[in-house]
């Protein structure tokens, strides 16, 4: 189903379809867990109404069943999807197979690893990745002791990071293509790349950032972005920011028309191959939603006032593999009538004729000058 935006609050003309909802056989969606592939495939978990949990797909049409689970207490990590529409994750069957890394897309699913080896448990949330290659990253714990990310590639497993230290307990990365990887430092004072062996750091407390959010998204390029704040996480001032290693730059803050950006406890932004990201913001005029930027020009996406299938919204959240380079944007909502779905945004292609000024001033645009740190 494709519904129009019309909210005259909406800064941006973007169609929402409905990936699915709770009206439907699914009781429940985890977020932040929308994953987006480059052709518009949304991967999410969610709970159905008979008690299981699973993990899924859908493009708007009829959706696709990857893996469920038997009844609570079994559990499901937040999945990452690639462009052939493969989907990894977590799977924590307490009652039968134990913990174990899956992929599959819809068929037999196949186990990457499993706690019966050199691994006695693996992370949770994003702590799974996989990219067009085929490579699955994930996070564990080592029976040695030592936590790492470790890959997988036609079966054969090696590891990418093994250090307790500067990975957090939380085990959450993000993967590129090229096999780089973005990771908040485990004291969360430092976000950081990993490629190939080249450490790459980000930012850290030694600037002006205290505390950084978790799971940065990483880009094809290898641009970072994150969620950085100073003052600490209760009370502090927060901000969305992108770099690959040099100047940071800030794609929103609290010193434009924002009184708050970021969130600390669910993890995004997300940047796609142009360096645009999408966040979740509130404005000081009122209102906030789904916004994208990229350090010089922010327009909204989604109005949290707008009516949305047939309801309003009370809840947003989006994920670091939210936002595709074909500028859709794949969120979790929640309705002021109780309904709870996935969806996606997918801007309305421009007229030709349109231009440049006219395109400015039909969108709203905010322009900023980007800031560097």
């Amino acid at each position: 189903m494709i519904f129009a935006a019309t909210a005259a609050a909406a800064k941006a003309e973007y169609t929402f379809t409905l990936i699915a909802d709770s009206t439907g056989p699914f009781s429940e969606f985890d977020f932040p867990s929308p994953s987006l592939n480059a052709v518009g495939t949304v991967a999410f978990h969610a709970n159905l109404d008979n008690g299981r949990q699973g993990i899924f797909t859908g493009s708007g049409g009829p959706v696709t069943t990857v893996f469920t689970t038997l009844p609570f207490p079994d559990g499901l990590g937040y999945p990452s999807i690639n462009a052939a529409g493969t989907v990894a994750f977590v799977a924590d069957q307490r009652t039968g197979p134990g913990e174990r890394i899956l992929a599959g897309n819809g068929g037999p699913v196949v186990t990457i690893a499993d706690t019966a080896g050199q691994f006695r448990n693996f992370g949770g949330g994003y702590s799974t990745s996989i990219n067009t290659a085929g490579t699955v990253a994930f996070s564990a714990g080592l029976d040695t002791g030592p936590a790492g990310i470790f890959s997988s590639i036609g079966g054969v497993i090696s590891p990418i990071l093994v250090n307790s230290v500067s990975l957090g307990s939380d085990g959450f990365f993000t993967m590129n293509d090229s096999g780089t990887i973005a990771f908040r430092r485990g004291n969360g004072t430092a976000v950081a790349k990993l490629d190939h062996g080249l450490l790459t750091p980000i930012a850290d407390s030694s600037g002006p950032f205290n505390y950084f959010g978790a799971a940065p998204s990483i880009n094809a390029a290898g641009s970072v972005a994150f969620v950085a704040g100073v003052n600490g996480i209760d009370g502090g001032v927060f901000g969305i920011y992108t770099g690959d290693g040099g100047p940071l730059t800030t794609i929103a803050d609290l010193s434009g028309p924002f009184n708050y950006v970021g969130d600390f406890n669910f993890p995004q932004p997300s940047i796609n191959g142009s360096g645009t990201v999408a966040f979740l913001g509130g404005l000081d005029s009122g209102g906030g939603g789904i916004f994208i930027g990229d350090g010089t020009t922010t327009s909204q996406i989604l109005d949290a006032r707008a009516p949305l299938f047939g309801s309003t919204l009370t809840g947003l959240s989006i994920s670091p593999t939210s936002l595709n380079d074909a500028g859709q944007v794949a969120f979790y909502y929640r309705l002021a009538n109780g309904t709870t779905g996935i969806a996606v945004a997918t801007p309305v292609p421009e007229p030709a004729s349109f231009s440049l000024l006219a395109l400015s001033l039909g969108l709203g645009l905010v322009h900023r000058p980007p800031r560097q740190h």
